[in-house]
């Protein structure tokens, strides 16, 4: 919910205030200006400084002069209806930031996993070490879905647990939905654990679900001790 006061300056207002993020612990700061338009709306042009990162995100709004109420679009491409509340508001789903930096972290992997067919990994922790900018996880599926379009890196890091002698080669792949974009395959560790890295940068689209998929056919997934474990998707751009 943004809250703001209105400062009337000729025929515009200035709008000076703050977004509560959705009931995040820190609120934002929020400027900006309100001006009627030619066709009988109001337009409003808000800047929101996202709190913590100081991520800058522009909102705009055209609504109605009857009833206040209308619609809002943002520079990471959201949208949606924009209700003018007097009282206390009902909140709604966190607006999409376009940040660059880390957006979603998952590390400590706490099981392990058999994995002779090809199998996205599901045994990450259920709560994510980091998770910024409006993306979704699903721990049951182990996806990370982005929040707005742009470039992603994607890294990937899993422990093997030891393999028999003979036992084919251990790999390690990158999916955005069913589709595989990226892989690394390498001769199984029979003497001792091994950690296999993976990275890729993609173009991805709003809602794109990344998953890590691993296959060997005598290989496991994870040990009781797989703190090097990671999966982290970073926005470049």
């Amino acid at each position: 919910m943004i809250t703001v006061e209105v400062t009337q300056y000729g025929t515009a207002y200035r709008l000076e205030g703050t977004d509560d993020q959705c009931g995040a612990e820190t609120a934002a700061a929020v400027i900006g200006m309100a001006f009627p338009n030619l066709n009988g709306t109001i337009g409003l042009g808000l800047t929101i400084v996202a709190s913590p990162g100081g991520h800058p995100v522009g909102v705009d709004a055209t609504v109605s002069l009857s009833s206040l109420s209308g619609s809002w679009r943002d520079s990471a491409g959201g949208s949606g209806a924009f209700t003018y509340t007097p009282g206390v508001g009902i909140g709604g789903p966190a607006r999409l930031t376009t940040a660059v930096g880390v957006h979603f972290r998952v590390e400590n992997m706490p099981g392990s996993m058999a994995v002779s067919t090809v199998q996205q990994v599901n045994t990450w922790p259920v709560t994510p070490t980091y998770n910024a900018g409006g993306g979704l996880y699903n721990p049951a599926t182990g996806t990370y879905s982005v929040p707005a379009p742009g470039l992603y890196l994607i890294t990937s890091t899993v422990r093997w647990q030891p393999s028999p002698s003979g036992a084919g080669e251990k790999c390690t792949f990158i999916y955005i939905g069913e589709q595989r974009r990226a892989a690394t395959c390498e001769v199984p560790s029979t003497t001792a654990s091994a950690v296999q890295s993976l990275s890729t940068v993609l173009l991805l689209t709003t809602g794109d679900a990344i998953g890590i998929r691993v296959y060997s056919p005598n290989g496991t997934v994870g040990t009781s001790s797989s703190s090097d474990s990671t999966f982290t998707v970073t926005r470049l751009r």
